[in-house]
């Protein structure tokens, strides 16, 4: 698979599970998943399958205030195998829900099974509040 065409995979499967998240859908999210996916959220905490998933989305989602937007951005994707892609990104949640603007990275799995891209694996990280050591010397250098 050449690069193109597994960034344009990353890149739909991204839209398509952000819409999801927009609207609060936990169907059509948790659809976007394997039976078996896992999930590994910024809170720490592991689910695995579809079901389980689905149902903690439809909980949390009526909770979330209307306007909460997800925007990924893929940072580095590549295929590991035919059907196995390795995703990771960024992840902004905006909104007015008291928090402002979030920062989160992620890692994915995505599989193709079926013909269909499915999300086997993910996990969702919050910024590390340390100073970046990479700015942090740079900064230091030039002053």
């Amino acid at each position: 698979m050449i690069q193109q065409e597994v960034e344009a995979i990353v890149r739909q499967f991204e839209d398509e599970y952000a819409a999801a998240f927009w609207r609060k859908d936990a169907k059509t999210l948790s659809d976007l998943l394997t039976g078996e996916a896992t999930l590994l959220s910024e809170w720490g905490d592991v689910m695995q399958g579809r079901a389980k998933i689905e149902r903690m989305l439809a909980n949390v989602f009526p909770n979330m205030p209307n306007n909460l937007k997800l925007v990924n951005t893929p940072v580095h994707s590549r295929a590991i195998a035919e059907d196995v892609i390795i995703s990771h990104g960024v992840s902004h949640k905006i909104g007015d829900w008291g928090a402002g603007e979030e920062k989160l990275s992620y890692t994915r799995v995505l599989v193709r099974q079926g013909g269909e891209w499915q999300l086997a694996a993910t996990q969702i990280a919050p910024s590390s509040s340390m100073p970046d050591p990479r700015t942090s010397r740079a900064a230091e250098e030039s002053g």
